[in-house]
């Protein structure tokens, strides 16, 4: 529920549990506060969390770590496109990326980070 007033809302971040006398006490207050006060109902959103203890590992993908290479796109770009956290782009992008080109540097090849490349290194990596 928003109580309204005075065309704003206040929002109390989190649901406050009350009886139904302690929520017309709280209405009745409110009212003695800002003046005019409205109810409306609002459907409150469950965000879907994994259970205690149980992550789900989304793993980085050849074509996930060549769109990290490209540099074409911004972090928040990025993040939105694979749908993962701004800050997971920056941790990757730091540790991958200089391993990579350190990796490249030594095999003498020049081309950022093809799709081919990158499967050649992660190749190397599990030997």
């Amino acid at each position: 529920m928003k109580i309204l007033f005075k065309g704003d809302y206040i929002d109390f971040e989190a649901p406050i549990q009350m009886t139904e006398n302690q929520r017309k006490k709280f209405i009745s207050f409110m009212q003695t506060e800002f003046g005019k006060i409205t109810e409306q109902e609002v459907q409150e959103k469950v965000k879907e969390i994994s259970p205690r203890g149980e992550s789900v590992i989304k793993h980085w993908t050849d074509e996930d770590l060549s769109q990290l290479m490209d540099g074409t796109l911004s972090n928040t770009d990025l993040s939105i496109k694979l749908e993962r956290s701004e800050m997971g782009i920056l941790m990757k992008r730091g540790s991958f990326v200089t391993e990579f080109v350190a990796w490249a540097k030594r095999k003498g090849y020049t081309s950022k980070g093809d799709l081919s490349k990158i499967k050649e290194y992660r190749l190397e990596l599990k030997k």
